[in-house]
């Protein structure tokens, strides 16, 4: 295998791990959406006044917003710490 195929070969396998982080973070998202639609349903039938639901919404969406780029950024740098090492690998067999 060449320095060009490997490179594809890493691009592609990069690009698939990605989609598969992004789907992992859909369901995610469409769980939040689904349970916060349910507590503001809850909330605003009871007419409290006080609209907890949106403090548990901005609470639950900050973490998942977090957690998402946390995510991101830490596949980021394995993604490429691993594409030096397998490039330094393959300059020493050619």
């Amino acid at each position: 295998m060449n320095l060009d195929e490997q490179q594809q070969y890493q691009l592609a396998y990069r690009m698939v791990e990605r989609k598969q982080m992004r789907n992992k973070f859909a369901k995610k998202l469409l769980t939040f959406a689904a349970v916060n639609a349910g507590l503001v349903f809850l909330d605003f039938r009871r007419k409290s006044g006080r609209h907890w639901s949106l403090l548990t919404m901005t609470g639950w969406g900050l973490s998942l917003l977090s957690e998402y780029e946390w995510e991101k950024r830490t596949f980021d740098k394995a993604m490429l710490k691993k594409e030096k090492d397998t490039v330094s690998i393959l300059k020493k067999i050619q």
